[in-house]
């Protein structure tokens, strides 16, 4: 299985009472999912590094094969205030550019496409368009950062994405967290509105994350149905930078072995758990996975 994951990576910086921590972030936790669930899939990256940040990503780096990602002179860093109960705050030092997508040859080869909007910047409505007219697999979509503004200190917000039937009408898989999913829409349009609209147009599975209470997947079979999972592991007292990027590559990844909506939620759910138990350590998680899933 060959799959195209485009994504920026990032720095993080994570406040959270009082104490400041350093992480590799963005794509890194994406790329962890994918290990976790396939170890043996074929992984092609689009993503923008600098060099001295290598050593943050290096394990799971090594693991992927570079589609386009060329080195930069500066890679954006996420400051990310952590709340208990509360969405969290994020101020960037610096705002990357789009990701090149055009040099990407032969999409034939790949299984499917993994975009997730980390920055909000990877990619625009006229690179997504260019995806789907040259691939006729499944595209996903973390709706992520796209879903905040940036004013001019750079801290992000949360406003109604621009265009946002342009991102849905070309994708197959839509994730958001319960706050993004509301960004699709209108101001009054409800999470079940915004849901139905987007599955009108032919998206196959729109999927909201809730952290502790799991996810819920919403797809049609004659009619509009849903399916939701929760996992105790997930009421961890700690926040979990990474869970929902980490979720998604095991959806994403379990759908297109077995084509299964619930199977894929509940493996996707279950490994965010695992990720809460044992972080960044895919193979404790790739091995628990195969034991509970097999």
């Amino acid at each position: 299985m060959r799959i195209l994951v485009i994504g920026h990576s990032v720095v993080d910086k994570v406040h959270y009472k009082g104490e400041v921590k350093r992480s590799p972030g963005g794509i890194y936790f994406s790329l962890l999912g994918f290990l976790a669930n396939s170890y043996d899939a074929e992984i092609h990256l689009v993503t923008s590094f600098a060099e001295k940040h290598y050593s943050l990503f290096g394990e799971v780096f090594r693991h992927v094969k570079f589609s386009v990602s060329p080195e930069a002179e500066r890679m954006p860093v996420n400051h990310l205030y952590i709340k208990d109960n509360e969405e969290r705050e994020e101020v960037y030092e610096y705002i990357p550019g789009k990701l090149n997508i055009d040099a990407v040859e032969n999409l034939d080869i790949y299984d499917g496409i993994y975009i997730n909007m980390v920055s909000g910047f990877e990619i625009g409505i006229n690179e997504l368009y260019q995806l789907r007219q040259s691939f006729q697999g499944p595209i996903y979509i973390d709706v992520h950062t796209l879903s905040r503004g940036v004013n001019e200190d750079q801290q992000r917000f949360f406003r109604p994405i621009p265009h946002p039937e342009v991102w849905y009408g070309n994708a197959d898989f839509i994730q958001a967290n319960e706050s993004e999913i509301l960004t699709l829409g209108t101001e009054n349009e409800t999470r079940d509105e915004i849901t139905e609209n987007i599955l009108s147009v032919g998206v196959s599975g729109v999927i909201v994350t809730n952290e502790k209470n799991g996810a819920a997947i919403y797809y049609y079979e004659e009619e509009k149905r849903s399916f939701s999972f929760s996992d105790r592991a997930l009421r961890s007292t700690t926040p979990c930078v990474g869970c929902g990027d980490f979720f998604g590559a095991v959806f994403f990844s379990a759908w297109l072995k077995e084509k299964s909506f619930e199977k894929a939620l509940k493996k996707g759910v279950t490994a965010a758990g695992l990720f809460i138990k044992y972080r960044n350590n895919y193979k404790k998680i790739n091995k628990e996975l195969n034991e509970r899933f097999d």
